[in-house]
């Protein structure tokens, strides 16, 4: 979207470093699989061709092989994009048993659907080490997620709700040392 092509230059422009997590990494790979799956789950072998053939592939190609290659090409281009922009992966390290301790004691980002809740308790806890392990005086993240938020709140993370909320921010304090 153009606002994250805006927030991306903000950021090269301005010195801020991009960072995800590797499980952040992991659901997109994740989920460009299961919406490839999905879109071509009731596709006919002709209209798979025709497709195929947009995407240099050949015309012939088993719906599965073209799944996976598909996917393969979109997982690619991810990791273009995470290179091309300079984003580092965080690799989740962790304390263990604060991730116990809060799934037990239902805190957050723990709901009613706790094993739904491990990707993103695994990204905030990693988040919330690396904060503890240097020094910078603004973390910033983005997500929507009630749970995320309430998490970010307790531990004093700065917490935008999207893309275009956490460039507003940005632009309106360009002194802040992230």
């Amino acid at each position: 979207s153009k606002t994250f092509v805006n927030f991306l230059e903000y950021c090269e422009n301005n010195g801020i470093k991009l960072k995800i997590t590797d499980v952040v990494k992991h659901e997109v790979f994740k989920r460009i699989k299961s919406n490839i799956t999905e879109s071509f789950e009731k596709i006919d072998k002709q209209n798979l061709g025709v497709v195929a053939a947009s995407f240099d592939m050949d015309t012939n190609i088993s719906k599965l092989n073209f799944i996976e290659k598909l996917t393969n090409k979109l997982n690619e281009k991810f990791d273009d994009f995470l290179d091309d922009n300079d984003i580092e992966i965080l690799s989740s390290n962790y304390n263990i048993h604060e991730l116990t301790y809060q799934y037990f004691n239902q805190l957050s980002p723990f709901t009613e659907q706790k094993k739904h809740e491990f990707p993103d308790a695994i990204i905030l806890l990693t988040i919330k080490k690396y904060i503890q392990d240097n020094t910078y005086k603004t973390i910033i993240t983005i997500s929507n997620d009630k749970s995320f938020k309430d998490f970010s709140e307790e531990n004093s993370i700065d917490n935008f709700s999207f893309v275009s909320n956490a460039l507003d921010y940005l632009i309106k304090h360009p002194n802040v040392a992230l």
